[in-house]
């Protein structure tokens, strides 16, 4: 496995020909952490455009997030209660 070694984040965006602001949107949402060693696939992944979500995505994206977001608020009014009550 091939090591890609950068001084620096600068260093790296540099090389990708991205600015420093689209390499750390690239780098979580791949999940990639900035340290300065990097493979061959993680390089390759920095420089792949990430697709827009169309509407359709977005949509059903937020839904989601809001149904998590809905389970955590019921399940923290159940341990309020719980609390409460003993």
């Amino acid at each position: 496995m091939t090591e890609h070694l950068y001084k620096s984040v600068k260093a790296l965006a540099d090389e990708l020909g991205i600015s420093r602001t689209t390499l750390y949107k690239r780098a979580k949402l791949n999940g990639i952490e900035l340290t300065g060693n990097y493979t061959s696939q993680q390089i390759e992944q920095l420089k792949t455009v990430q697709p827009k979500m169309d509407n359709e995505q977005k949509t059903e994206h937020f839904s989601e997030q809001n149904e998590h977001k809905d389970e955590h608020f019921f399940q923290s009014e159940i341990q309020n209660k719980n609390y409460h009550l003993n």
